[in-house]
């Protein structure tokens, strides 16, 4: 398996585990030393698997009348009972097509271990924006860095990282607060499905020789940014040798 290959995981035996068995995901890296392989699954949790836990998919592959492949965001729609139209609305990510039942099985994006079967009228596929030049793709880039250098996010930031230890999910909500309008402005979703999709048309030029010799000029020595995330660095990791943990905020989710 390579970074970028989609896969499922399966096989996983543990409580906790089993929660995972059938979920897409795409592999993202290696873990250095024990040879598992980090997975960002569709609810957008990175987690670390054994290669014997992961069946490759076919990018291509697609399931079911509405053609959709493993991972895909759609909203639902059309629910007449009362427990479902309290999700009508809500967005879930394709985990499945079960031919015999006629639905599809699908996650909530907000709480990967709900799974529901849905008939494909009660599906609304949501659309993946995409970026068409390396100036849309830099002038993205330059959004995010514009919105991560503001003095409120920084001092957010500042605060979050203070914590000991980190609060993930405060964490995620301050990443997707100070990015919401970027994400508006460049007209992606307000979610973490408009998070991946804009992680996703960024990636597409990471290859580009013109887009990475845009991003290889180096900041200006005043950039508020830089600076202040060196600030935190020397409030909080006061002794580097001794630390166990080192935060890299990577702006626009890519690496």
């Amino acid at each position: 398996l390579r970074r970028g290959d989609h896969v499922e995981v399966h096989g996983l035996v543990s409580e906790s585990g089993k929660k995972l068995n059938g979920e897409p995901g795409v592999v993202v890296g290696l873990v250095e030393g024990n040879g598992r392989l980090e997975v960002r699954l569709s609810s957008e949790k990175v987690v670390s698997l054994k290669p014997d836990n992961l069946r490759l998919l076919a990018e291509s592959e697609r399931l079911g009348p509405l053609s959709l492949r493993r991972g895909d965001a759609c909203e639902v729609a059309g629910l007449a009972s009362e427990a479902g139209r309290a999700l009508n609305g809500a967005v879930v990510v394709l985990r499945g097509w079960d031919a015999a039942a006629g639905r599809y099985q699908a996650c909530l994006l907000d709480d990967a271990s709900v799974v529901k079967a849905l008939r494909p009228d009660n599906l609304v596929p949501i659309q993946e924006r995409s970026l068409a030049t390396v100036e849309e793709a830099t002038g993205l880039l330059q959004s995010l860095r514009e919105a991560f250098g503001g003095a409120d996010a920084l001092r957010e930031l500042r605060d979050l990282l203070g914590l000991a230890p980190l609060e993930l999910p405060a964490f995620h909500t301050a990443v997707l607060r100070i990015q919401r309008p970027v994400l508006e402005g460049h007209g992606f979703r307000v979610d973490a499905v408009g998070q991946s999709h804009m992680r996703n048309s960024l990636a597409a030029f990471e290859s580009d020789a013109e887009f990475c010799a845009k991003l290889a000029r180096p900041p200006s020595s005043g950039d508020e940014m830089c600076s202040s995330l060196r600030q935190i660095a020397d409030t909080h990791i006061a002794e580097p040798e001794a630390t166990s943990l080192v935060v890299f905020l990577d702006v626009d989710g890519v690496l």
